[in-house]
Formats: structure tokens, sequence, C-alpha cells
């Protein structure tokens, strides 16, 4: 009588553990399928990396390199190594309209008059490059030259004030880059660079949990910084000024240091 209760309830039970079974294997591949899908910002720097696949072999690629210098993370989308510069890309995949002034803390993204700010990447891609300056100069590669470019996909329409820094759109890059042709660095110096990168370049989840880590540091010391007005770029005092769009402010230490921030 008990074997055949127990098979009465497990006849009973069995659709409802079937159906719960189908739901918990459709949660695990909708979960697979989410994380396979690439973020917005790894379209970019993948579209990027294909193009620049394209430069000769003189050019040696290196993309999503995690490098640390003393202590302080950060992750650069490309690194180009040539025999002219070395060419340090920040990859952007933003739609819509960007306004934005090389010097200033955040350019302005518009999409269909929604706007919203974002850090400058000008100022993004000048940390790269001190923090890989830093790092290659450490191990004896000193005095090379390095060009910033700042890439966003086709989709953005650029409105970007800059004397110095090179901001354009990735199927531009390639071209851009042909035109350095003055070979400032041995065929030998470009190898011995690129194997130093890759010899000290981190990967890895924990590699990327230090530089997340690192960015929202970052962010806390800006806040305090300006909290106690304090110019959290170079340590002068924040005076308040009167510009063409309103009140902002600004830094003493002006022309040297050209931090600005919007009183809201």
């Amino acid at each position: 009588m008990l074997n055949t209760f127990i098979l009465l309830e497990i006849s009973t039970l069995t659709p409802y553990i079937l159906k719960f079974g189908a739901v918990v294997l459709i949660l695990i591949l909708a979960i697979c399928l989410i994380k396979a899908i690439p973020s917005k910002g790894k379209i970019g720097e993948k579209s990027m990396a294909s193009r620049l696949e394209r430069l000769p072999k003189e050019y040696i690629v290196l993309n999503d390199v995690i490098i640390s210098a003393f202590g302080k993370p950060t992750q650069i989308d490309h690194i180009v190594v040539s025999p002219y510069a070395i060419f340090v890309i920040e990859t952007k995949n933003h739609k819509g309209k960007i306004y934005g002034d090389e010097d200033a803390q955040y350019w302005t993204q518009d999409i269909y008059g929604k706007k919203y700010k974002q850090y400058n990447p000008i100022l993004q891609n000048r940390t790269h490059i001190s923090i890989l300056q830093k790092t290659l100069n450490f191990h004896q590669h000193r005095d090379l030259p390095y060009i910033s470019i700042v890439a966003y996909t086709n989709k953005s329409s650029l409105y970007v004030q800059t004397e110095n820094g090179r901001v354009m759109h990735v199927c531009d890059v390639v071209d851009y880059i042909k035109i350095f042709e003055t070979q400032k660095i041995s065929d030998e110096e470009v190898k011995n660079v690129a194997n130093c990168i890759e010899k000290h370049r981190e990967i890895g989840k924990t590699a990327k949990k230090r530089v997340i880590r690192s960015v929202i540091k970052g962010k806390e010391r800006e806040k305090n910084a300006l909290f106690n007005g304090i110019c959290p770029r170079c340590g002068g005092e924040l005076v308040k000024r009167k510009g063409k769009y309103g009140n902002f402010w600004g830094c003493a230490n002006f022309p040297r240091c050209k931090y600005t921030k919007d009183i809201k």
C-alpha cells in the first residue's frame, strides 16, 4: 500500500517537476546567452581591432591591455607599437552628437535632444599613456614618442574642439596612423617594447576587478576634492568663474591646469 501511495504521489508531481525543470533550463540558457552577447564597448573595440589588423607587419597591435605602474592599474583598448610612434587608442561605441573641449572634464552626448555626460576620453587616454610610459621607462624604454587617439564608431557625429587631441571615427584611424613616416624607434626597439608590454600586461578577472576598484577610488577622490574646493587634477584652489554658458569652477593654476566643473 505504501509503495502504491508513493508511486501515485510521484505520478501526480511529475508534471510540476518537469515544468520546474524546464523553467530552470530556460533561465540557465537565457543567462548564458546574455553573457555571450558582447557589451556595447566591446563591439566598438572589436571593430577597431579588426581594422588595425590591416596595418603592415612593421606595426605590432596589442588589444585590451591591462597594465600597472607603481600600483595603479589601467585598461588600454589598443596599443600600436611602430617604428614611427606608439599609438594609444581609446575606442568609444557611442551614438548621437558628441560635444566637447580638449581640456573640459566632461563631454556631452546628445541623442535626439536627450543629453548625457561622459568623462573626457582625451583625459582618460592621457592617464593610459602616463601609466604605459612609466612602465616602459622603468624597464629602460625611454624617450619614446606617444600619440593619443580617441576613436568613435561611425554612429556618432563629432563636434569636438581640440588643438592637440586626435579625435576621429574608427574608419579613419588606420589612414591617420599611416601619415607618420619618419622613423623614430629602431626595428629592434619596436620588438623589445612590444615584448615588454606583453610580459607585464595583466590578465584575468582579478586584473579587471583591480581596474574597476581603481576607477571607483578615483571618482571618490574627485568628489572629496570638489567638496573641499580643491582641483582634483593638480591640487590647486578652485575659483568661481563666469563663462559663455554660465558659472563654473575653474582651477586657480590656469592656464597650466585647465580643469573646469559646471556649477549646478
